[in-house]
């Protein structure tokens, strides 16, 4: 059964709040929020985000899917300099709060049962090409310590570390590790 890939749409919210959640559960570490607390998100909220993927010029979702059903999941967004440049230390530009030339790629997630069949190879490609779309300089992810098959996954597709690590948001004993790709 042939995968295919597509923008999430803006009346998907019910399977924006099944993916965040599956993948919260089968992967807990991996991604800045608990299941638990995703549980208790409003529909407005899921709503407003399924909304924002959709329609938004400086983010989106990917789902990979068949007939039966998604298997596959990133996120992108355009962050502002401001953003950026506080987390990498740099001076902010006379426009600090305008889009950057670097997107942001995260919530990458593939279902266990698909993984190892190149499908995020293909969610990272079709990243890539949405920045190039938006004329971006680059792709940013986080990796979380121990997650080492995603990062072979990321440093295939030719991402490198940035020497750069954050505190995890929920497990205050891992960290996430910066890396970068040019587009």
């Amino acid at each position: 059964m042939a995968i295919t890939l597509r923008r999430l749409r803006e009346e998907e919210s019910p399977l924006l709040k099944e993916l965040y959640l599956r993948m919260s559960i089968e992967t807990p570490t991996a991604f800045g929020d608990t299941a638990e607390e995703l549980s208790v998100w409003s529909d407005e909220k899921w709503q407003a985000m399924a909304t924002e993927f959709a329609t938004s010029p400086i983010s989106s979702a990917f789902v990979a899917e068949d007939a039966a059903g998604a298997h596959g999941f990133v996120t992108t967004t355009i962050p502002s300099w401001r953003s950026v440049n506080t987390g990498l230390g740099k001076a902010l530009p006379d426009n600090p709060d305008d889009p950057s030339d670097t997107t942001l790629m995260g919530r990458m997630w593939v279902a266990p049962e698909h993984r190892g069949q190149g499908l995020a190879h293909t969610l990272i490609q079709r990243v890539f090409a949405w920045a190039e779309e938006k004329n971006q300089r680059k792709v940013v992810l986080g990796c979380t310590e121990g997650n080492e098959q995603a990062r072979r996954c990321y440093v295939r597709a030719g991402f490198v570390p940035m020497n750069m690590t954050l505190p995890h948001p929920n497990f205050e004993q891992l960290s996430i590790e910066v890396m970068e790709c040019d587009v």
